[in-house]
């Protein structure tokens, strides 16, 4: 089985087997960057469609059929204002357009930071807004909206608020989605934004039991609420890797009842299950140890917890073109790759 080979930025990247071949599908290999919006009180817009074209066909003729472009606003006195919602709407509307143009699927994902200590009420407010300035600029840009998945927020109250119980954030999140979202649109995979892993899944759950219009499947993509308690059992030692195992298919499974509504709250309990996932101004990516623990992260689980049917997802950053930072991610994810081969 011969290996994959690409280069990001003059640096050569190899993948090893198991990742190639039949077993090989990069979800996600976008470059962007977060820019501040001038004229807004620290808002951002995300660039990085210069080209895109011509790397979306790259993408598809080395296998991948998904792409991913994340927007993020953000809620204070005046914000979001409407000069960052319509910015950031019409970004994923042209990132959605060249995408299908070219035959990948976008996920389109504008996420509102739960960052603040406004209610959801608040939340509910802000999320309904931008996610009309979304369709609207969705439809502007003729974009097919039965091939595209949205990646929203779920409607909480701010990190610095009260919590309130599943049923609530069940109620808001799936009434901010019937006012703005068509039901052309096939599925909505919930972000987790810094939940716990039980929490978010107890929520996603509340809002498959919910009695009410649901013309879309309600799912996940949970980056951190799904791979934190299996990193925590697993901690990079082999005697732990049946435990980390255990932990990573307790979620699993907790989650897929959780897209059926069925979830009883049962999942064994493992250390970092319920703990707090929230990092603060999460748009800031200059801070790279949370990213690269999650690209990271994400070939910890496929390599030692899933195999031969590893799906590989990894969000290559334009601020890894800083040398620095880049050769220590490529030799980082040379040992995972070194090991992997070792075990293959």
């Amino acid at each position: 089985m011969s290996a994959y080979k690409g280069k990001y930025h003059g640096e050569q990247i190899h993948c090893v087997p198991p990742f190639c071949g039949s077993t090989l599908n990069f979800r996600s290999g976008f470059f962007w960057v977060f820019v501040e919006l001038a004229g807004t009180n620290g808002e951002t817009t995300t660039q990085g469609l210069d080209g895109l074209a011509q790397r979306c066909q790259q993408y598809y003729a080395a296998g991948a059929r998904f792409a991913k472009w994340r927007a993020v606003l953000k809620i204070g006195p005046n914000e979001p204002s409407q000069l960052a919602i319509n910015e950031n709407a019409n970004g994923l509307a042209r990132y959605a357009i060249i995408c299908q143009e070219n035959g990948l699927v976008p996920i389109v994902e504008p996420e509102i930071l739960v960052d603040g200590p406004h209610d959801i009420e608040r939340c509910a407010y802000a999320t309904e807004i931008v996610l009309a300035a979304c369709y609207k600029a969705l439809n502007d840009h003729h974009v097919l909206l039965e091939g595209t998945l949205l990646k929203p927020n779920m409607v909480t109250p701010g990190s610095d608020s009260k919590k309130v119980s599943p049923d609530v954030v069940a109620e808001y999140t799936v009434r901010a989605l019937q006012r703005t979202m068509p039901s052309a649109v096939p599925a909505v995979v919930f972000l987790s934004g810094g939940q716990s892993e039980e929490e978010a899944t107890r929520n996603l759950n509340a809002m498959n039991k919910l009695k009410t219009k649901k013309p879309w499947s309600l799912s996940f993509s949970f980056g951190r609420a799904l791979q934190q308690s299996t990193l925590k059992t697993w901690s990079g030692k082999e005697e732990n890797v049946k435990k980390a195992q255990d932990a990573l298919l307790a979620r699993c499974k907790a989650n897929s009842e959780a897209t059926l509504g069925t979830y009883k709250g049962d999942a064994v309990a493992v250390d970092g299950a319920s703990e707090s996932l929230h990092v603060k101004d999460y748009k800031e990516l200059r801070n790279l140890l949370a990213l690269l623990c999650m690209a990271v992260n994400s070939l910890f689980l496929n390599l030692f917890l899933l195999q031969d049917s590893a799906i590989v997802s990894l969000f290559c950053l334009v601020h890894l073109r800083e040398s620095d930072t880049f050769a220590a991610y490529l030799n980082l994810l040379s040992n995972v790759m070194q090991i992997s081969d070792v075990r293959s």
